[in-house]
């Protein structure tokens, strides 16, 4: 019986895990969106970014080797998410600001130069909006009451 020695590429692995999740959230978000599903692609975003951290963390891939225009699909996608984000509770807000701070990390952890900085803007825009109109509904709700 011949011995076959396997070795596994840890970050295409990681490549291949982020991009096929990244077509499945968009697949999602590209139909009509619900209250239910973007509440269901807020977990699903933070639970992707957790296992992309960790594995970052374990040095389980290799950052230099990621490809930009995934990162920015994956902020793309948050943008959207974060954008549509209608429904404010303090669950919901605290869900946002998770996804939000993880996603940073993510992309600074991948990126680097330009291409980073763009990418922080980006996600630091669309949290800010969201951030905004979260503040002018609960001023609105206090003068209401």
């Amino acid at each position: 019986m011949n011995e076959y020695t396997y070795t596994l590429d840890k970050t295409g692995f990681y490549k291949i895990l982020f991009s096929t999740s990244l077509i499945v959230a968009k697949e999602q978000l590209h139909s009509r969106l619900t209250p239910k599903k973007l509440e269901g692609a807020v977990d699903y975003m933070c639970m992707l970014c957790t296992c992309m951290n960790l594995a970052i963390d374990q040095n389980q891939l290799e950052c230099a080797n990621f490809n930009d225009g995934i990162v920015e699909e994956y902020v793309s996608l948050v943008d959207v998410i974060i954008s549509n984000e209608g429904s404010i509770n303090y669950i919901k807000a605290a869900k946002i600001d998770e996804l939000f701070i993880k996603s940073a990390e993510l992309v600074r952890a991948l990126l680097q130069g330009g291409v980073l900085t763009e990418q922080l803007q980006e996600l630091q825009r669309s949290y800010h909006c969201w951030h905004m109109k979260q503040r002018m509904y609960n001023s609105q709700k206090g003068l209401l009451h």
